[in-house]
């Protein structure tokens, strides 16, 4: 009987083990792409309770030459982000690629796109707008 009781013992801690589980984390992936519209806070990376949140968190011009219109200058965007409600905003620009360091780690983030696209005599309402973001770990 000793021996069965060991037994029994010996599998109810095995099996409560089992139940302590830690989560390991995946690294941050080495490249991801983001869509977010303007005024939105995003969890883009999660694991153990840690969180990476980025927010759009306004266009601060939008000067791209709209559709039906012959101009000079292509124009561009801006957009002002920030990761995880941090004091530091940062700008970006469309179309180029801006590096952020994030906890001790260096990312490059692209602003691929920002819709919707301006069109000749329409306004674009600023809670419209969604960008698209390329994040890249270095």
């Amino acid at each position: 009987m000793r021996i069965g009781t060991l037994i029994l013992s010996l599998l109810v801690l095995a099996f409560g083990a089992c139940n302590e589980k830690t989560v390991e984390c995946s690294d941050f992936p080495d490249s991801l792409q983001v869509k977010i519209k303007n005024g939105e806070t995003k969890t883009i990376y999660e694991c153990n309770g840690q969180e990476m949140k980025l927010s759009f968190n306004k266009v601060n011009d939008d000067s791209r030459c709209p559709n039906g219109v012959a101009c000079v200058w292509a124009g561009t965007a801006h957009i002002t982000l920030n990761f995880n409600n941090s004091p530091d905003n940062f700008v970006i620009e469309l179309k180029k690629e801006q590096a952020v360091d994030y906890h001790g780690t260096n990312y490059s983030i692209l602003f691929e796109a920002l819709n919707p696209y301006p069109a000749y005599d329409t306004i674009i309402l600023p809670h419209w707008y969604e960008a698209t973001l390329k994040l890249t770990k270095k």
